[in-house]
């Protein structure tokens, strides 16, 4: 495996996630909800709140009305606090009860909860170490749709860390994230196509996805640097505001236009970092022109060996031919073998247990097979897939650190 098989080996920290963000809407229609304590009017105002958006920003008040929806067990004010709670936002950072929090948020079946339980739980921040539990968090969160979890989990099945190493089961997650365009994924996927790696080799489609790696890392790159630029051109805007309102005070004025002159470098350098992104752009046009020869070649050379394997099968078959002859004429010289009939075993009758005797209920086992998950397995067994923790305490003599569920393992189900 060369080294350009893992993009970012350190894991994958997910974003505030867009399903959590309250819709825009009139803030008194949802104060008045809130005031009812309408749980999610809670925080969506606080949502609000924190950024600033339609009323001035309030972290702190945005603290009190998502601690006021957690109390009334709303998953998503709960992820939202925790957010607080791991980057110290409004109040002191604290991985402890940030962890707690995104606990009882994923154990709702949040699944970005589900993915920020597996990181904390992989770094051991705010909780202890465990890469066998980290992936089986991840494996929720990927269930659940999550393509930061997607990755992380192709890229421990790729890697081997905390789960048995197996690179077709890296290769379908990776799939599943890239299909949702996370250009990590899409780059190690391709890789693996080109490599062979977990599946067959697929030149066409690993050439598709390494340029569809390249144009997400561009166009994000160009996003940022158009979003910096615009905030720097808001910035210079309110500068010159503020310098014509104090051009009575000369020395404001002065400290004025040298910050403008600040911001207006500012602007220039980020106006030759676009220019650079446009010979980039250049480049991977260039480098997709080479692609498609290396793909002409690639296809040629396949032909052609597909064309020796194909002579090389034709003279496999006359050999046979031959040898089927040289076979028939050696058993008419020494006779055909005698064949023998083995009398049938006789059946074996299990006597029946007395009557009346005793039955004591027999404890539950599972014995492992290909595709099994602990939480596939509570569902089977539970009729749901949150009660795997139980399933996973009961076994931990054979769960232990790299020792994940293989085939033929008996797991007890308590």
């Amino acid at each position: 495996m060369g080294s350009r098989s893992l993009v970012a080996a350190a894991l994958v920290v997910a974003g505030w996630p867009a399903g959590i963000r309250a819709q825009a809407q009139d803030l008194t229609a949802l104060r008045a909800r809130a005031d009812l304590g309408d749980a999610a009017a809670l925080t969506a105002l606080g949502d609000a709140l924190l950024r600033g958006e339609g009323a001035a920003k309030n972290v702190p008040e945005a603290i009190r009305l998502y601690e006021r929806a957690v109390a009334l067990g709303h998953a998503p004010a709960m992820f939202n606090l925790a957010t607080l709670h791991e980057s110290g936002n409004g109040l002191p950072a604290n991985p402890a009860k940030a962890f707690e929090l995104y606990r009882r948020a994923a154990d709702q079946g949040l699944a970005v909860a589900q993915f920020n339980v597996g990181n904390m739980i992989a770094s051991g921040n705010g909780t202890k170490t465990d890469p066998f539990e980290a992936i089986l968090w991840y494996r929720q969160a990927a269930e659940g749709g999550v393509a930061e979890a997607q990755y992380n989990l192709g890229l421990a099945y790729e890697t081997g860390k905390g789960i048995v190493r197996d690179e077709a089961m890296a290769r379908r997650w990776y799939r599943e994230a890239a299909d949702q365009g996370f250009a990590r994924a899409e780059y190690n996927l391709a890789l693996m196509l080109e490599e062979g790696r977990g599946g067959a080799v697929d030149l066409a489609a690993s050439i598709t996805l390494y340029r569809s790696a390249a144009t997400a890392d561009i166009t994000g790159v160009n996003a940022r640097l158009t979003a910096e630029l615009k905030d720097l051109q808001t910035q210079l805007a309110e500068l010159r505001a503020s310098n014509a309102r104090l051009a009575e005070s000369e020395s404001a004025r002065v400290e004025a236009e040298k910050r403008a002159n600040a911001l207006s470098a500012a602007a220039a350098q980020l106006a030759d970092a676009q220019r650079e992104l446009a010979a980039a752009r250049s480049e991977t046009a260039q480098l997709n022109s080479s692609l498609q020869a290396v793909e002409r070649d690639r296809t040629n050379r396949i032909s052609q060996l597909q064309q020796e394997n194909a002579a090389i099968s034709a003279r496999l078959r006359q050999a046979q031919g031959t040898l089927d002859q040289i076979a028939a004429a050696a058993r008419l010289i020494n006779g055909g073998p005698v064949s023998t009939a083995t009398a049938p075993s006789a059946p074996v009758v299990s006597a029946a247990p007395a009557a009346g005797s005793p039955v004591s209920p027999a404890p539950r086992y599972h014995t492992v097979s290909d595709g099994d998950s602990l939480t596939r397995i509570s569902t089977r067994y539970y009729g749901t897939a949150s009660r795997w923790q139980e399933i996973y305490d009961a076994n931990r003599e054979v769960l232990k650190g790299e020792n994940s569920l293989r085939p033929g393992q008996r797991l007890r189900i308590p």
